[in-house]
């Protein structure tokens, strides 16, 4: 009886090694995120689909381009709808650069007072948002044609106290600009959500809360490293650097899609190193920018 016994617990070790080197095996090769992601796509509603980013429709047809007028830490990205440009935020030394959409630089502004800006987000009419986040401080800064310098001491700001180690603080910020509502993200320790009503409009009470609605910890992310608002279809793209991964989230907090940021998928090439921004554009074109001065982007599949 003994000897049975120990056949069987040998036997039992035996399959229990195997399976857990094949999961090794499926985990490091990716293959259980492209059976899960094949396994979502098949099981989710056309008609979500259909009003949603839907991220698994994207593929890359930029990778790597170094941007103009960049060397190091550029942190954030966002797009200019009314003259059709994007902005791209650069930290130590703090600057902006605005390029056309064929990825020319236009021009370059300079910022002054600022200490670690990580994001940037348009809210309409040349007025945008910009993240300092050491000081968790939110900027509101017009830039017109003729600007060259934003000093900071000179511009409407709030600051969000928001709990954590300072030098992990705010890494996204994205708007809704029907209702001026701003959204903006703790890189980690704790990761948080929240969002800004009224400061848009200089109004003299500015309201900041968590976002309820949206379990975090719930999106199983490493940390946040970008966040953006997709008008179209009301949802928020949430970006982290260490989990190489964007997440569709709805306002009540559904996960909807998924953009897997290493190399063989997407069509790249290469995982993208050290994502730090995202965008869409008015074309539907997704745009992820990456330290140290890496722009990629992504258009969606026509079929």
């Amino acid at each position: 009886m003994l000897i049975i016994n120990q056949s069987l617990l040998y036997k039992a070790s035996s399959i229990a090694v195997l399976i857990a080197l094949i999961l090794f095996i499926l985990d490091i090769t990716d293959t259980d995120d492209r059976i899960w992601e094949i396994i979502h796509e098949q099981t989710t509603d056309e008609s979500i689909k259909e009003r949603s980013v839907w991220l698994p429709n994207y593929s890359a047809n930029i990778t790597g381009l170094a941007i103009p007028g960049i060397q190091k830490n550029a942190s954030g990205i966002t797009y200019n709808h009314d003259k059709q440009t994007l902005w791209i935020v650069v930290n130590n030394p703090t600057y902006l650069i605005e390029l056309d959409l064929q990825l020319n630089k236009v021009r370059r502004v300079d910022m002054y007072n600022f200490k670690d800006t990580e994001a940037i987000s348009y809210v309409g009419d040349d007025y945008y948002l910009i993240t300092d986040e050491r000081d968790q401080a939110i900027t509101l800064a017009k830039i017109e044609d003729e600007t060259k310098l934003l000093n900071k001491d000179d511009l409407q700001q709030v600051v969000l106290n928001i709990h954590g180690y300072s030098n992990k603080g705010l890494e996204g910020i994205a708007v809704d600009s029907h209702t001026n509502t701003i959204y903006a993200v703790r890189e980690r320790d704790p990761m948080i959500l929240v969002k800004v009503t009224g400061f848009i409009e200089n109004e003299n009470r500015i309201n900041i809360e968590n976002v309820e609605e949206i379990d975090v910890d719930g999106l199983y992310l490493d940390d946040f490293s970008g966040l953006d608002f997709d008008h179209n279809s009301g949802h928020l793209l949430f970006l982290s650097d260490e989990s190489k991964l964007l997440v569709e989230v709805d306002l009540q907090g559904n996960k909807i899609s998924y953009l897997d940021l290493e190399k063989g998928f997407n069509n790249l090439d290469q995982s993208i190193p050290q994502a730090e921004g995202v965008v869409l554009d008015d074309r539907g074109n997704l745009y992820i920018v990456s330290e140290p001065n890496l722009l990629y982007r992504f258009e969606k599949n026509k079929d």
